[in-house]
Parts: C-alpha cells; structure tokens; sequence
C-alpha cells in the first residue's frame, strides 16, 4: 500500500504522522523507520513525536540512499550485495585515479582527449592534482549518472552510444572498465531489487525481513529511481509519503519566467496566450517540488491531504479593521491557488510588516539592524522566543564574524562593560575550515615546505590555544618573543639555504633569517652584557636568567616546523600519509577542551583516506599537493551536524528544499551578483547539454 499526505505545511505533515502512529502503533520492541533529508529534519520530527507522545524512542532515521541499499542487501541477499557500495564517490575516485594511471588501459585511441588534459599540466606534481581532481569530478558525474540517467550507463555497457557526444566515448569506456571490476553497481541492483519485488522473491527468515512499515517524511526532492523503488516497494509493505505541496491545485505544468520566454520565441504569441498563466514564484522557484509533484501523481495511490486554505472572499470592510490581511498572507493564498497575483484589496492592513526590506550600507549595519529588528518583534509578544527565528543567508561564511559580534554566541567571549541586550543564536552550516580555528592551522601547516616563514605567521600559529599548551607558551612568553624578534632583525626564512630556495634559486645570504637571529641571541647569552661582535655576529646581550626557558620554546618552536617543512615533501601511499597526518598534529597541537571535536575530525579525515584508499586497491604514492587539495576539500564542507532548535536564533545557509518550519524567517545579503547564486555545471557533465534535462 502506497499514501500520499501533502500538505502546504510542514505542522500539518507532523500532525498527520503523528496520528498516524498514534492511531496505528507499532511493537513495543519494533523499530519505526522514518526515512528524512538531513539531521536538522531528523531533530525535529524527534522533537515534535516527543512534544506530542511524550518520547521518541526506538525510531531509525535512514537517509533514502542508504535504505535502498539496505534494502537491496535484503531482498538479494547480503552475501551478494556488500555493506558499502564501491560505486561511492569516495572510494570511486581512487577507483578512477587507479585507471587513469594505467597506461596499458589509457594508452587506446579513445582517451587522446582525456590524457592530454592532465598530462600537460606542467610538472609531475600539478599534473598528479589535475589528474586526481578530474577523478574527483569524474566520480560526482557518474553519481548522478547513476540516479539521473541509468539508461545511459546500461547503453553503455552494452556497447552503446546514448549522448553522441565526444566526451561520451571516453567516459563510457571508463565506465565500462569500472564494472567489469565491479559489475553490480547501484543501478544494476536497483533493477535487480525492482525486478524480486515484482517477482514475491521476499527473504524468508525472521532475522532478515523488511521492515513492517516504512515513513518518508518531508524529502522534498527525489530521483525517478527513488519513486520506483517505493512504488514496487509497497506492493509488499505499506509505504506512507508525507511531501509538502504548496499548492491545492494542479501546478504540474507551472512555467518558469525562463520557459515562458522560449515558449513565446518557439511557439509565438498566439501559443503563449493559450498556456495558462501560473504563480510566477512556483515556476521560476518551484522547480525540484514540481517534478516530484508530477512524479507522485502517476503512481497509483491513495491521498490523505492537509490543507491550510483559508477564506480569502473579497469583502467591503475598509483598511485597518479586524479582516484586514498583509501581505504575506496575500502570497501564501496565490501560490496555494496556484494563481496569477491579482491586484491588492482594499483591506491590506495600514501598518503591514509581514514582507519588510531593508537596504544597508554595510555587512555589519546590515547584522545590526536585524539585531534590533528582532528585539522588537520579540517584544510585541511575550510567547515568541529566541527559537522562533530563523536567519538565512547566501554566503553565511561572509556573514559569520558579523554575527558573532552583534548576537551572543554561547561559548564565546561576551561584551563587557556594556549591558546591552543580545540575543542568543547558534550558526548552521559553517564548514570546519572556517569555524576551526584548530583545523585552520592544521591546513596553515601543510603548507610549511612552501612557506617563507614569515615572522607574523609563526607568531599567529603560537597566538593559538592548543599550541600555547602543547608548547607551554604564556602570553607573557609570546610578547617577550616579539621583543627578541625585534632586536634581532629577524623577518623570514630559516638560514640560507632556505631562502635561496624559496627565492627560486637566487642566491641570498641567511641574514634577517631565524636561525642568524636565534644566534645572535644566544651569543648574547654567553657574551659579556654589552653588545660584541662574535663570529661576524652582533650579539644581542637580552637574554638572561629564567627568560633563557622561554628562548628554549622558542627555538623548540622553530626546529619542529622546520623538520616538518622538510618532511612534508616526500611522496607516500595513503596509509604513510594517514599516520603522518596524526603525527603531525600531535607534534604541533594539544587540544583544550572547546576543540577535542576539531581534534578527532583530523584524525576521522586521515583515517578516511587510508580506508578509501584501500577499499579501491589504490596503491600509488600521493604527493602533498594531493593530500593537501583533498584535505581542503574535505575541510570546506558544510558541517552536517545538527544546530537546529536549540532554544536560540538560527543562523544558516541557504540550502534548497530546507523546509523547517519558524514562526519568523529573516533574509541577509540578498544583494546583486550574491543571490541567486549561479551555480556552472561541470563541464563532464553530459545531462547538463542542451535538452538533455
């Protein structure tokens, strides 16, 4: 049995699960599977079950790509289908490196054109990172080959063209070198699994069963293969479909601004005059819920909806009495009627707030005034708080280092001698590169073998928490440093040999370096107290006592970025790199207790690559440039991690078909060239040719 429960809010989904389960409840011991897009939905719907049954408990939360799979493991049986794809991008882009450096392989006619993409990118290392990012790239295609377009991949191992495009031939034949080392991919048991559905082919034991029910809960954007699998799916179990549809009518053919303007140039006047004239936010905004709409609709299913219609009959009552409606509720009826905007009534309240702009000078005027703009409607009503809002942003990387300084951010350093009033909040999807101080030095240090080792940024790398402990630096220390540094002249590179080489081979002296002027200063220590020259050394004669402790970190300091500079540059198989990676954390940092989550990621990432790579039977030795570039990348991400309702204003980003509800939702940075952000194809990407969508 198949369900379908829309709904143009999200409350109203919550209210219908939960009845659902209240109405139909499971075992005690049985585990409900609820299948959602991302932890910030799982939170919330833990949250509303509890508000609502009191707990939530024994519920799994599945991600929809990770069920079918374990689906699929229980319908064909586990000895068949491994715990882990090998068709994941991670493993499959050491997979693809793997082939892209075999030259029996590469050395066909058909890979001219993708051999000489990265073979004349310069020297072995830059071609060793081109190559290794076009296997990265290469990887997310197939990716999305594989939810999008299985049709192509199955031509294609049938030795078939599907695109007819130049790209095609190389990319099908690495493909079909991919299967024929692993020739069920996720595709392939999709059919498989669709196909022993269809047949009753069910496994029989106890132990391993589908489950009695499964829940797919707002996942607002899904692949046709992700719909056919529920649809053969529920003719053995009952599968219940909870989506939102902003709309109670029929916006299947909705028509963005984009597509009406083709129409018009393709069809003529007469043609587009015929078409009927949708909401213009559901056409040009409404793209990904208008084919999931579309998809839903052909399947053969029965509805239980949850509308939020309300009476907008137009009536003689004038401006500012007790009918009198905003404008937000205005937009909310059109794109619920799917309808043309109409002119405003007369009764639009005088004083209208629900849809407010405000333009600033600056990024920070811009976080300010929203500060105070939230304070007051905070003020309005005693039952609001804090958790009500919700902050969005296109860039909040950019906004970030605002938000600290305007709102208390718990954890942080609060404004004193002020009293003012700060509202608490917490900031979503802020990648570990940007929010880490402790991963932000471990990325500065990766690049020692091509520092200048500039005075600045030792003296940044010792400002830091856990590199204070890991050293025993005060700041006391540090500013007694920054007064030798001084005296001694010194500026950048360890002696000569290091400058000479970072000069790319010009010849240069080891003055102002650090070991000219570490010597310099101990000379001085062992010198009478008046300035001498030793060994063609002016002595500094500073250094005395006690302080000589302080000198020692320094020196300690010096000498170990120095050996790692050095020993950063050998090439190593993964598994060197992993345990280089640790060692070279725990030589540099200790971490105080606020980053102990910073330093077992570094670790979780070194463990990754080693893993990855052995899961792919990669063995080849990676440069630093390599290691570096994926590091970076794995360090860029958005942090997955849950800072949804937490009793504080919400910062986050802008991400599609985010539909947690908020009583108050506040725009940032919607300024020209920053939203919409224009995201380019990859230039692989053979579905984003034209008409191939």
């Amino acid at each position: 049995m198949l369900a379908l429960y829309p709904s143009n809010k999200l409350e109203h989904l919550s209210f219908l699960l939960t009845t659902l389960l209240r109405q139909q409840p499971m075992g005690v011991f049985t585990p409900e599977t609820i299948l959602v897009e991302s932890p910030g939905m799982q939170h919330w719907v833990s949250m509303q079950l509890a508000t609502e049954h009191g707990v939530a408990m024994n519920i799994d939360y599945p991600l929809p790509v990770r069920f079918m799979w374990n689906t699929a493991r229980t319908v064909l049986g586990q000895d068949k289908v491994p715990k882990q794809s090998p068709y994941r991008r991670e493993v499959l882009t050491w997979r693809i490196d793997n082939i892209l450096q075999d030259g029996s392989l590469m050395s066909a006619e058909a890979f001219e054109q993708v051999n000489r993409y990265w073979q004349n990118a310069g020297s072995e290392q830059e071609q060793g990172l081109q190559r290794l990012q076009l296997a990265t790239a290469l990887a997310d295609v197939y990716e999305q080959y594989l939810l999008y377009r299985p049709d192509w991949l199955f031509k294609w191992e049938a030795n078939e063209r599907a695109v007819f495009d130049d790209m095609e031939i190389w990319q099908s034949e690495i493909w079909r070198i991919l299967v024929k080392e692993q020739p069920l991919h996720p595709a392939r048991l999709h059919q498989m699994t669709l196909d022993a559905l269809e047949a009753g082919h069910l496994p029989s034991e106890p132990t391993n069963k589908l489950p009695d029910r499964v829940i797919v809960f707002a996942i607002n954007t899904m692949a046709p293969q992700l719909i056919a699998f529920f649809d053969a799916l529920a003719q053995h179990i009952d599968i219940h479909i909870f989506h939102l549809n902003p709309s109670v009518n029929y916006w299947g053919e909705a028509k963005s601004s984009s597509e009406q303007a083709k129409l018009l140039r393709l069809e003529g006047l007469k043609k587009w005059m015929e078409e009927d004239q949708s909401n213009p936010l559901l056409g040009n905004l409404g793209k990904q819920g208008r084919e999931l709409f579309n998809l839903l609709t052909e399947l053969d299913t029965f509805e239980i909806s949850a509308f939020d219609s309300p009476d907008f009959e137009e009536t003689n009552d004038n401006a500012g009495s007790d009918n009198a409606r905003g404008l937000l509720e205005y937009i909310h009826n059109d794109i619920l009627q799917a309808a043309q905007p109409k002119p405003l009534a007369h009764d639009l309240r005088e004083k209208d707030d629900s849809v407010t702009i405000m333009c600033t000078h600056s990024a920070l005027r811009e976080v300010q005034v929203l500060h105070d703009h939230l304070l007051h409607w905070l003020s309005q009503d005693k039952t609001r708080t804090p958790s009500d809002i919700l902050v969005m942003c296109p860039a909040i990387e950019n906004y970030a280092p605002f938000v600290d300084a305007v709102f208390h951010r718990v954890g942080t350093k609060a404004l004193a001698g002020r009293g003012q009033v700060r509202l608490p909040c917490t900031i979503a999807d802020r990648s570990p590169m940007d929010a880490e101080p402790l991963i932000a030095a471990f990325m500065a240090l990766l690049q020692l073998p091509d520092s200048r080792f500039g005075v600045s940024d030792i003296m940044d790398y010792l400002q830091l928490d856990s590199v204070q402990k890991r050293f025993s630096v005060s700041q006391d220390d540090i500013e007694q440093m920054v007064v030798w540094l001084k005296q001694a002249h010194i500026h950048w590179g360890l002696n000569s040999a290091h400058k000479t080489a970072v000069s790319e081979g010009v010849d240069l002296d080891d003055t102002y370096s650090w070991w000219w002027g570490i010597r310099r200063l101990l000379m001085g220590m062992l010198a009478p107290d008046s300035e001498v020259i030793v060994s063609d050394l002016l002595t500094i004669p500073d250094v005395e006592g006690q302080s000589a402790l302080t000198l020692g970190k320094l020196i300690d300091v010096v000498a170990l970025l120095g050996e790692f500079a050095q020993v950063l540059t050998a090439p190593r198989t993964a598994a060197q790199w992993s345990k280089a990676l640790i060692s070279l954390r725990d030589a540099c940092f200790m971490p105080i207790k606020e980053q102990q989550q910073s330093w077992d990621l570094i670790a979780k990432v070194a463990a990754d690559l080693a893993a990855r790579c052995e899961e792919a039977g990669y063995e080849h030795e990676l440069t630093l440039r390599q290691v570096r570039d994926l590091l970076l990348n794995r360090f860029s991400s958005p942090d997955a991690g849950n800072h949804f309702m937490t009793g504080q204003v919400t910062v986050c980003s802008m991400l599609p078909m985010r539909s947690i509800p908020f009583k108050k939702v506040c725009i940032l940075g919607l300024n020209d060239s920053e939203f919409p952000r224009k995201s380019s194809p990859l230039g692989l990407d053979l579905m984003a040719g034209a008409g191939r969508q």
